[in-house]
């Protein structure tokens, strides 16, 4: 999907709702911002929300201190189960994922060497034994 359809989703995502939503989940800042410059007649409803990701809370600080967000924003990323929890688990899945779909290759067989530390790097080794997957 390219720029233009990701957004178009996002908008007939809104779209579905006339009166907009109550409450704004996002993880990139990118549903905050479309309804900020492209549907803003729905912010009128929005309590609050949250973002999970380090670039979409930049955005949001930014936008805050420009005084342009209309509506709270939790910055679910800043808490320490959340970077617990998704730095051990999702991160180095995500990782993993993202490695195999760039090299259209499977991990079985081979053998992983992670450089880093903290707990996305120590996420690696414990991940799936079911992958067949070797790490040091």
């Amino acid at each position: 999907m390219d720029r233009n359809g990701y957004y178009r989703h996002i908008e007939l995502a809104l779209a579905d709702s006339p009166e907009g939503p109550d409450l704004v989940i996002d993880d990139g800042g990118d549903l905050v911002n479309t309804l900020h410059t492209r549907a803003a007649a729905l912010l009128g409803n929005v309590r609050g929300g949250c973002e999970s990701t380090t670039t979409g809370v930049i955005r949001l600080r930014r936008m805050a201190a420009e005084g342009a967000l209309a509506f709270p924003v939790i910055a679910a990323n800043d808490t320490a189960v959340k970077r617990m929890v998704d730095n051990t688990c999702g991160t180095g899945q995500s990782v993993i994922d993202g490695i195999l779909r760039a090299t259209n290759t499977l991990l079985a067989g081979k053998t992983v060497v992670v450089a880093g530390s903290g707990r996305a790097a120590a996420a690696w080794p414990s991940g799936p034994a079911g992958s067949g997957r070797r790490s040091s």
